[in-house]
């Protein structure tokens, strides 16, 4: 499988995300591969870059849930995502060190680079729609503690 040799923010993987929930009963998988947005990479830190991912999810919100943003349709149609409503979740981070065990090839087209070769990475979220992002993580950090969960520190 493809796996970009640097991070870079605004990345939107395969990724086997692992909610909070999921951690504290004892998984130490996440139940399904699902997109998620590289938000933020830290270096000099420990042996490699740490990676910051929210997951991208078509679980709706509630009226006053303030911890997703919709994703609209064009830019999912570009990322060779579906066409259901999805929002990107700023109340929970993985964070791992690149690249991790737990990138996973992107299904159908999207993931093909070559008659043979996969890719983890659907694409990257156009500058605008980052900053939005950027904009309700900050703000979601501000009034509330996010969730986060450290995954495998060892390089794949």
């Amino acid at each position: 499988m493809f796996i970009p040799d640097e991070p870079q923010v605004g990345m939107v993987l395969c990724y086997s995300f692992l909610w909070k929930h999921e951690q504290e009963r004892g998984e130490t998988s996440g139940r399904k591969d699902r997109p998620s947005l590289v938000v933020l990479i830290k270096t000099g830190i420990g042996p490699g870059r740490l990676v910051y991912v929210v997951p991208i999810t078509h679980t709706a919100p509630s009226m006053s849930d303030v911890s997703k943003l919709g994703i609209p349709l064009t830019i999912k149609q570009r990322l060779g995502l579906d066409d259901d409503r999805s929002w990107v979740d700023v109340s929970e981070y993985n964070a791992f060190v690149w690249p991790g065990p737990d990138l996973r090839p992107v299904r159908g087209p999207a993931g093909q680079r070559g008659p043979s070769e996969q890719t983890c990475l659907y694409g990257y979220v156009p500058g605008k729609y980052l900053a939005k992002i950027r904009e309700a993580l900050n703000l979601y950090r501000l009034s509330q503690k996010p969730n986060v969960t450290l995954r495998s520190f060892q390089p794949a």
